[in-house]
Parts: structure tokens; sequence; C-alpha cells
């Protein structure tokens, strides 16, 4: 989603993503063969990432000869690329088609589907590997140097241990059986996975009151925090909310209110007063119903944060 500041557009929030078409069901004599693993005896890789308005965007090749850059998203469920003009360097079945319902006023995207594809980051390297080509404009913010292409996220995020280094703007994967936090002081909380998407536990406190929740950690946000505002809930009815545009997601504009008052706590890490914005919106049966709302690398940037989707941990350390 972007938000704007100096009239330049910026991604803040991109919408979560329901592709409906799952390549592995559909196409099962590939599925052995699928994933990302390690090459070249490789147990871990570290890579470099550009921070483009608070978004991770690493260098991916597909193919060997498709270079592009795509947003980290722990909120991407598949690999997501942008352009009609992509179905012209992939190999793509005219036949099957993709529907990603995402979040905006407009109605679900759609594109076609390309499967088998190898994908190479670094030594790491995913074969038969689905891309879902969205034929929309490609939405994503531009800093004159670097076009992002898509999202990548889920399919690196349940494969390794992702430690991400905002201050120093490095990206480390271990294989999961062999890493061990070494980091000083870090701190760490349960991480629940729900619907593909990592969960913790924090709190957020709005005058003398105090409201321990859920929130979804959302690489792919460049706000702070998003809180969701649902009917019946008092919470915010002392709060003067601004109504404003909180951003663009995949599926066009969404509208919200801004607040300035709300103060964030995770762990035994002190309450810091955070930009917060609030949206109104439904959930679905798949995802964690009863979440607040989303930390944004907006508020992450300044920390070293670690998911560990196989032991279910959040490791975080704030560096600057």
């Amino acid at each position: 989603m972007y938000n704007s500041n100096n009239n330049k557009p910026s991604l803040a929030w991109k919408g979560y993503l329901c592709i409906f078409l799952i390549m592995l069901c559909v196409f099962p004599a590939v599925a052995d063969k699928a994933g990302f693993n390690f090459i070249n005896n490789k147990r871990q890789t570290t890579i470099r990432f550009k921070l483009i308005g608070n978004l991770i965007v690493i260098p991916v090749k597909v193919n060997n000869n498709l270079d592009l850059n795509l947003v980290l998203d722990t909120g991407g469920r598949s690999l997501i690329i942008f352009g009609r003009h992509f179905e012209k360097k992939l190999p793509v079945l005219p036949d099957k088609k993709v529907r990603i319902q995402g979040y905006g006023s407009k109605d679900h995207l759609s594109g076609n589907l390309s499967i088998n594809n190898l994908v190479s980051i670094s030594d790491v390297e995913g074969k038969g590997i689905g891309i879902a080509i969205v034929h929309n404009k490609n939405f994503f913010p531009y800093d004159g140097a670097t076009e992002i292409h898509g999202i990548i996220g889920y399919q690196i995020f349940s494969r390794f241990v992702v430690k991400i280094d905002y201050p120093n703007r490095n990206i480390t994967m271990y294989e999961p059986m062999a890493y061990v936090p070494m980091e000083k002081d870090l701190q760490s909380v349960p991480l629940i996975i729900k619907d593909t998407k990592p969960y913790i536990n924090g709190s957020i406190r709005l005058g003398e009151e105090q409201r321990d929740v859920h929130f979804h950690v959302d690489t792919g946000s460049s706000r702070e925090v998003i809180l969701f505002k649902r009917d019946q809930d008092h919470f915010f009815s002392d709060e003067i909310l601004y109504r404003c545009s909180v951003g663009k997601g995949l599926n066009g504009l969404i509208k919200g209110y801004k607040s300035g008052n709300i103060s964030l706590g995770l762990a035994s890490d002190n309450y810091r007063e955070i930009e917060t914005y609030l949206v109104e919106r439904k959930f679905s049966d798949r995802e964690l119903r009863e979440a607040a709302g989303t930390i944004g690398s907006g508020f992450l940037k300044n920390f070293i944060v670690i998911f560990d989707y196989v032991s279910q941990r959040f490791y975080f350390k704030k560096v600057a």
C-alpha cells in the first residue's frame, strides 16, 4: 500500500494474498522436485538488500536469465510479479488462471500461471517454483534506480531461519536445524503461524488503558503499525481519529484513520509512541481473526529481527 509523503508513492500495505490455484495441487508430477534449498554445500548465506520506502527489496534470478527485484514480504503467500510483458519471458499456461485477492477498494486481480521455474537467491535455489503473473500495472515505489517487480515471502520464511538486519541491510538465511541464536541481548517471543502469516503477542496502550493483543509481523508494510478497527470495540471511542488515505493495496486505495497517541510494547521492551493507522476490514476464516493489526517495516527498520518458523520463535533487538 502506498503512503504519500512529498507526493511520492511508497508501498505501505499490500493485501493479504490468496491464490486460489496452487501449483503443486494441479501439477503433482513436479511436487517432489519443488522447493528451496541451499546449493554449493552451504548451510547459510547472506545477501544485501535495499530498503525502498521501508520495503525489503532483494535481487532474484529466474531461470538463469531474468533478473528481478522482489519485496521480501511475510504476508506474501506465493511468488507474484506484475506486468503482462513477463508472459513473453516465462513459460505460461494459457488455460490456467490465477485469482489474487488483495486489500483495497476494487475486486480481485487476475493473471496467468508460470510453472516449473528455477528461482535463485545467492546460494539458495528453488526448483519447480510457480509464479503468478498479474496483468495489472506495477504499483510499487521507484527510487530512481531500482524497479520493484513483485513479491516473495512464505516459500522463503517457511524453509529457512531468516535473520533481517535492517540497519546494516543484510539478510542471512540458515538451515533451521543448524541455527543457534548467537546475538547478544536478543529478546524472544512465541511465533504463531496462521494461514502462512507470522503473528506475535504484544500490547498497546491508549491513555490509561492497556490491551494485550496479537500482531501480524508484516515486512511488506512500510507503516509502523496498522490497527484493525472493529464494530462494537470501544477502545478508540475517546480518541480523536483523522480520516485519511492509509495507502494503496493490491486492490486499490485503502482508506482509514490516523491516530498519534497509541503506544506499542513488545516483551520487556518499553512502550513507545508510534505512528498508528486504523482500518476497517473483513476477516477470512483462514486468518487469526483476533489479530489486532500489523507491525510493519516502518517500526522494524531499527531492529535486527529473526523469523524461525520451524521452532516458532521470533527474535528481535533494537540497534538503531
